[in-house]
């Protein structure tokens, strides 16, 4: 079967559901041993009766309170859980048992979707119809396997469109959860963006002297690459004048060399437009 037990909801919790059917289950042990010693039982099918009911127990808390059981896991507890409830079923004619096999339609239900629940409930309940008749020559009640088939079908269906619903919720949780976290950090690299904006602004240079227009032409041409040579051509200015301007610019900066130079105006905004 494709893509059997595919393990899509996570489990987080002890939820309701794992509790009716946990006390469901003690009132179906205490109800069947007890039958079963009023029946004049002897004590080894009580001993019996009672370790498939704890094999059950064990094998449902195993796929229910787990967190995102994995398929491989999953589907052996619940066939140790399935091979428990058909035990129990034949080693004691009591119908009221097949509520294990409603319970385990429904926890199967978890895993797959709603066709394959219906699909599972219905094989299931096959167990009601042929298990005591093999086991105990009884005749077949098509009446009562139909009706306890259609009630098998019912609590798979619901408890797929409950999980279904659940995972809706979990998935609609996670993706705000996502969202909350993508804004927070946008808000963070706003807040970083403007820490480093104010502390440029804190650290660009206080001129005594503010540049002139032609020595921000200068350091452009000089960030550009350009050498004093270069510039005194573009400017049609002689090369000394070009190192004259350049004097005055690294004594405004309060730096040594022209590469410092450039590199401290880019840092500060010196050289933006209408700066």
């Amino acid at each position: 079967m494709k893509q059997w037990l595919e393990g899509t909801l996570r489990v987080e919790e002890w939820t309701a559901d794992t509790t009716v059917a946990v006390v469901t289950w003690a009132v179906l042990l205490a109800v069947s041993l007890d039958a079963a010693f009023d029946a004049g039982g002897s004590a080894a099918t009580a001993l019996l009766a009672a370790g498939l009911f704890l094999v059950y127990l064990v094998a449902l808390l195993a796929v229910a309170v787990r967190q995102s059981p994995s398929p491989q896991r999953a589907r052996v507890c619940l066939g140790v859980e399935l091979g428990a409830a058909i035990g129990l079923f034949v080693l004691m004619p009591l119908d009221y048992l097949a509520i294990l096999l409603v319970i385990w339609s429904a926890q199967a239900s978890w895993f797959v979707d709603l066709r394959r629940a219906i699909a599972l409930a219905l094989a299931v309940s096959l167990a009601f119809l042929f298990a005591r008749p093999l086991a105990w020559g009884e005749a077949f009640e098509l009446s009562s396997w139909a009706l306890f088939s259609m009630f098998n079908v019912f609590a798979a269906v619901m408890m797929t469109l409950v999980r279904r619903e659940q995972v809706a919720r979990l998935k609609l949780e996670r993706s705000n959860r996502q969202l909350e976290t993508a804004r927070d950090m946008l808000s963070e690299a706003a807040r970083q963006a403007e820490t480093m904006r104010l502390d440029a602004l804190r650290e660009a240079p206080v001129l005594a002297e503010p540049l002139t227009d032609k020595e921000r032409e200068i350091l452009r041409l000089a960030a550009s690459g350009c050498s004093n040579r270069m510039i005194a051509e573009l400017l049609h200015n002689s090369e000394g004048t070009i190192k004259n301007h350049f004097s005055n610019i690294l004594g405004k900066l309060g730096v040594r060399d022209r590469t410092a130079a450039v590199v401290r105006a880019l840092g500060s905004g010196l050289l933006d437009e209408g700066r």
